[in-house]
């Protein structure tokens, strides 16, 4: 018996295999009791942000506003947090969009692990500090999100070029000269800062007038 083994299958399984062991390493199940009510609350919102995306190009592929939420608990909270959210978010994803093949939802969380983890340590060599967003300082931030963003586009163009959806320079050239698609994942990408500083001012209220303000943004 002949196994045919395409080129997407390849992909999607060295992804998931590195993205599971990824997030096996570097998550310490450090999680204090004082965590779980920020935790609760960011699962919330990014299950009701998984509801409410930007379409983007190609293939009708979307970008969620939860990477906004990611990132910022990744600023704020730090690596184990924003990891755990992860985790337990993929599960009720999970459970709520069944009829998704499971390979899909693995290759998704695997892919927000890898994500998740790059940003974490570019903040870290660039000097960044998790806590709080020094607006004085913004270069390991900006880095950061740089890395979420390259990590992003890298997945994406790969993703669709082994899919079968043409050369490698149209499925670039159809990603990167759609104004719609730059305009969200730029809008995304500064999201982060914001919602940062304002669960640093406001805490979990600061995470609803965010909420609030990416519902409305989704709704473009």
């Amino acid at each position: 018996m002949k196994l045919n083994f395409k080129p997407i299958h390849v992909y999607t399984s060295i992804t998931i295999i590195v993205g599971v062991f990824s997030f096996l390493y570097f998550y310490d199940y450090n999680i204090t009791l004082s965590d779980w009510v920020i935790i609760f609350v960011l699962i919330g919102s990014i299950t009701l942000l998984n509801y409410h995306v930007i379409h983007i190009p190609p293939k009708d592929n979307s970008l969620s506003l939860d990477s906004s939420i990611y990132l910022a608990s990744l600023f704020m909270y730090g690596l184990d947090v924003t990891l755990f959210v992860l985790a337990l978010s993929s599960l009720i994803y999970v459970f709520v969009q069944r009829k998704i093949a499971w390979w899909k939802h693995l290759f998704n969380f695997s892919m927000y692990s890898i994500m998740i983890i790059a940003s974490y340590f570019s903040l870290v060599f660039a000097g960044g500090s998790v806590g709080e967003i020094d607006t004085h300082h913004l270069l390991p931030y900006i880095l950061s999100l740089c890395t979420y963003f390259i990590c992003n586009m890298l997945f994406i163009i790969s993703y669709f070029f082994l899919y079968g959806s043409g050369s490698i320079e149209n499925v670039i050239k159809g990603v990167t000269t759609d104004k719609t698609f730059v305009i969200s994942y730029f809008t995304t990408l500064l999201l982060p800062l914001i919602l940062g500083i304002l669960l640093k001012a406001e805490g979990i209220f600061g995470l609803f007038l965010f909420v609030c303000i990416a519902l409305l943004l989704s709704a473009i």
